[in-house]
């Protein structure tokens, strides 16, 4: 009887540790030390299986324009035209981002990521 009771008990005990340890692995916590991992070890793959870059850089440049009243103070007048200009170029400032994201990635540093980074300039292949 003891016996059938330590082991319903131990039976119990590892159940509750595979649904802690399956329900640890499924968050958003797990997720963020992964891709904190992935920045460290400059693997872009795993980076890019923890965080939808796409939709980040999406909703970065929706909230930049959906919070422009702090800005339109600084140019009077200006902020109709600055959410209109923020919503026209919204897929070029969402892959400017998404570029910089995936530098930052592959050198693991602000500083390395800019020093990587094209000139602005290059773009125009008279100005540059």
């Amino acid at each position: 009887m003891k016996r059938l009771l330590l082991f319903v008990l131990l039976l119990a005990l590892v159940a509750g540790g595979y649904y802690y340890y399956s329900s640890l692995k499924k968050g958003p916590e797990y997720a963020l030390l992964q891709a904190a991992a992935a920045t460290q070890t400059h693997d872009q793959a795993a980076f890019n299986r923890y965080v939808d870059v796409d939709a980040l850089t999406g909703h970065l440049v929706d909230n930049v324009a959906d919070h422009s009243g702090a800005l339109a103070a600084l140019v009077p007048g200006g902020g109709l035209a600055l959410r209109g200009g923020l919503r026209l170029l919204k897929p070029q400032l969402a892959k400017a981002a998404h570029n910089e994201i995936q530098r930052y990635v592959e050198t693991g540093s602000l500083e390395a990521a800019q020093a990587a980074a094209p000139s602005a300039w290059s773009i125009f292949p008279y100005w540059g």
